[in-house]
């Protein structure tokens, strides 16, 4: 399903237990995939609303990889954050 989402059909998924190997694959895409990727992290660490020391870190980490600077890792978090936000009010619309 991600492949499909990210229109990533020529991606053939490799076994490995190195995270680092993986991004370090990854960070040969398209400054778009890249974005992506980051955006859906960013969507699995924020699902909880607390975003830890750890989490922040491995985020910062694969942006790094990426070539993604701060300030745009930043417009990258606050949307996904104002995007969680959208989602939350809708289901509160939707059952009250």
């Amino acid at each position: 399903t991600y492949v499909h989402e990210c229109q990533l059909s020529c991606y053939a998924l490799k076994h490995t237990e190195n995270i680092d190997y993986v991004f370090n694959e990854l960070s040969k895409s398209s400054r778009r995939t890249k974005k992506l990727i980051i955006i859906e992290l960013l969507g699995i660490v924020l699902a909880d609303s607390e975003y830890n020391e750890l989490e922040k870190t491995f985020i910062e980490n694969v942006s790094t990889t990426f070539g993604i600077n701060p300030y745009e890792l930043s417009r990258l978090q606050r949307w996904v954050e104002n995007f969680n936000d959208i989602v939350e009010q809708g289901i509160d619309l939707i059952n009250k």
